[in-house]
């Protein structure tokens, strides 16, 4: 219901910055209402969380998604770190009312089975889309967390413990990481999965054939032409993977060329853009703007 709520008041109106604002408000006000029926506010949380994002392409314009998306980034690496320093400036004081010794072993139990039970997840084929057991391994082994309520009996225990068990998983997993990647032997350059290489293609598909569409109805001719040969690309560079090959030459010297003379061009432009900024020409908030269409332009160029 609070999702729902939300939905709707982000839909009826367009400020970009007041829709990434009630895309927070949803979660806290999920928890809130929650709490006050009786039951789980984590839980209230996150289906109002769920809800908001099953529907947020209909609720949320191209531009405030990636907005929102880089916000939110930020956002959730904050709270994480807040989260473990808070946990860790309680440490000495809880170290002083319990006796850490007998707790020791009871934590790394509790760490065994909380990297068991997230290597399970993982593993399970159907857990994932696409992914080989290879990558299931590392992101399993990369589950790295901990965190408990205020208020809960034999709080100085388990938070005792609860610390200790984000020490075994930054410390024995986190160290570990970078050499089970090395013995797997994960490709360095990310290549597309059999099931995002299907979702792509059938995409680029439905491009096509609104494209088609289009002409019947009396397109121009120029790009449509433009148009139908991106798209012939991006659906070739599908069934290619699909194939079991190599990605096509989209590394080509020809297309090699085009990013690197892309980027020059961008770089030119934004060097005369601040140019006019240091001239006095134009204001702030237009500088900002066109820096960002400019900065999307250059997000888009496949990278060497």
């Amino acid at each position: 219901a609070v999702g729902w709520l939300f939905t709707q008041v982000i839909r009826r109106q367009s400020n970009e910055a007041l829709s990434i604002l009630l895309s927070v408000l949803t979660a806290y006000a999920g928890y809130i209402v929650a709490e006050e029926a009786d039951v789980s506010g984590v839980l209230g949380a996150v289906f109002s969380g769920l809800y908001s994002g099953w529907y947020a392409h209909t609720a949320l314009d191209a531009g405030t998604r990636l907005s929102a998306v880089a916000f939110w980034q930020v956002m959730v690496l904050g709270l994480e770190g807040m989260l473990f320093i808070l946990l860790g400036l309680q440490a000495p004081q809880v170290a002083e009312e319990v006796h850490v010794a007998p707790l020791v072993a009871q934590a790394l139990l509790v760490g065994l089975v909380v990297i068991a039970v997230r290597m399970a997840f993982a593993l399970v084929p159907a857990a994932r889309f696409g992914d080989t057991w290879r990558e299931r391994v590392v992101v399993g082994w990369a589950g790295m967390r901990g965190a408990i309520p205020l208020e809960v009996d034999e709080r100085p225990e388990i938070l005792l413990i609860t610390f200790l068990v984000i020490l075994v998983t930054l410390l024995g997993q986190g160290l570990t990481l970078a050499p089970l990647l090395r013995w797997l032997r994960l490709q360095g350059e990310e290549r597309w999965s059999p099931d995002e290489a299907t979702a792509r293609l059938e995409t680029a598909q439905a491009a096509l054939d609104r494209l088609e569409e289009l002409e019947d109805e009396g397109a121009a001719g120029e790009p449509v032409r433009r148009l139908r040969e991106l798209y012939r690309g991006r659906f070739a560079l599908c069934v290619a993977i699909l194939g079991g090959g190599d990605l096509p030459e989209d590394g080509r010297p020809e297309l090699k060329e085009y990013g690197a003379m892309r980027r020059e061009l961008l770089a030119a432009e934004r060097a005369a853009l601040l140019g006019l900024r240091n001239d006095g020409k134009i204001r702030g908030d237009m500088v900002r703007k066109i820096e960002r269409d400019l900065d999307l332009d250059e997000a888009r160029i496949r990278p060497e």
